[in-house]
């Protein structure tokens, strides 16, 4: 997790490099919108395919190898539309990789310290994302984009030979190969979508957590293209800056996610990753009304921990409530949740560039207060599932 939180540090500039080619609001909003709906597009055949087979550990590492080999060509991109296709090719092939990752930790940790350990897993991936994000600061500030481009390549790639080494945890696997495995994945994207209804209504508490959670999403969503805008050209903000409050909150992350591991485990997962929305549906107003670049390091403080309420907790309390079948349900809050983080850009690029940053802020947090009343009613956990480990709250 720290050699992907380093090179997730890195990848952040990604938007702003957007900028820098002269991009505009709405480039920033599709190069959010359009690689995100084409991973969205592919989770629900994935989870079929997942929960058929459980190679998830040869599917996530297959993720970082395609995450590697896209960040060539995107060093030597020399206009906003480059970047966008070839992002969004890359979120057709790498969609398993989220879905396959968390499969893979389900089975490997015990029902009771799925919240600790996802909080210090996490916490070592935000502490490499905070010496990612002030490497790369500098480092772009100094000789520009082409060379940390290829070095989060190198880091992907790295990932990808570490997990290939990880024990085998699945259950439940089979002998297909990686070729099978992704023609399976592309040819029952029909089939996928005419179960989806069936699906929701199977399990309809946990489809209105899906539906929860995606609102949620859609809030917080709706602010990347205007946060990078109100940095960049409003407030006139450096590379080297934008990496020292990118880190700020990273840090924030890092520090406080393994206690709150701690009390998500031993109390609630529910209410500790509900105060986490609580403080986001507050930050969007807050972040866009600062005049000085100076004034958002306590902005970043915030979201820090808002965002380590919800990570720390995200995990485990979705296994709390997942169904039998943990692929196909995986993959379909993937689906909604992929949905809203796709979409929220281009809403919030067009109001922010229509009526001004304001009332996209002012959008964002409304959506968040309606995820958050949905969450609210979506019970703490359902009965008990078994797995690897036996039966327990999962």
């Amino acid at each position: 997790m720290f050699i992907d939180g380093v090179a997730r540090g890195i990848w952040n500039f990604l938007p702003i490099f957007i900028v820098d080619l002269k991009g505009n609001i709405l480039d920033v909003a599709f190069l959010a919108t359009l690689p995100g709906l084409a991973s969205t597009i592919m989770q629900l055949p994935w989870g079929m395919v997942t929960t058929n087979h459980a190679k998830n550990k040869q599917l996530w590492a297959i993720g970082y190898f395609i995450m590697a080999a896209h960040a060539i060509p995107i060093a030597f991109t020399t206009a906003p539309w480059q970047v966008i296709i070839v992002s969004t090719l890359r979120g057709f092939f790498a969609a398993p990789m989220g879905l396959a990752s968390g499969l893979f930790y389900w089975a490997a940790l015990r029902p009771e310290i799925r919240a600790r350990f996802m909080s210090i897993n996490n916490g070592i991936g935000w502490f490499g994302m905070t010496l990612g994000s002030l490497f790369a600061g500098y480092l772009i500030q100094g000789y520009g984009y082409a060379f940390p481009f290829i070095i989060f390549g190198l880091l992907n790639a790295a990932c990808a030979l570490i997990i290939l080494r990880l024990r085998d945890v699945e259950y439940s696997t089979d002998n297909s190969s990686s070729r099978q495995l992704f023609k399976e994945g592309f040819s029952n994207i029909s089939r996928a979508y005419q179960e989806l209804p069936r699906w929701l209504r199977e399990e309809r508490d946990y489809t209105m957590y899906c539906i929860g959670i995606a609102v949620r999403g859609l809030g917080l969503a709706i602010t990347g293209p205007i946060f990078t805008i109100h940095l960049k050209e409003n407030l006139q903000a450096t590379s080297a800056q934008i990496g020292e409050l990118t880190a700020l909150s990273s840090l924030i992350r890092m520090i406080v996610m393994p206690a709150l591991g701690w009390v998500a485990d031993r109390r609630s997962r529910k209410q500790v990753f509900l105060t986490g929305v609580v403080l986001a549906m507050i930050h969007p107003i807050l972040f866009v009304t600062r005049t000085t670049v100076d004034q958002l390091y306590s902005v970043y403080i915030m979201s820090g921990f808002f965002w380590a309420c919800i990570e720390s907790t995200w995990f485990a309390w979705q296994m709390d409530l997942i169904p039998t079948r943990r692929g196909i349900y995986m993959a379909i809050l993937s689906f909604f949740n992929g949905t809203e983080w796709a979409i929220g850009p281009i809403i919030g690029g067009f109001i922010g560039g229509l009526v001004g940053f304001t009332p996209a802020a002012g959008l964002s947090s409304l959506a968040i207060a309606v995820g958050l009343w949905r969450l609210m009613k979506v019970p703490a956990h359902m009965k008990s599932r078994d797995g690897p480990h036996g039966s327990g709250q999962s």
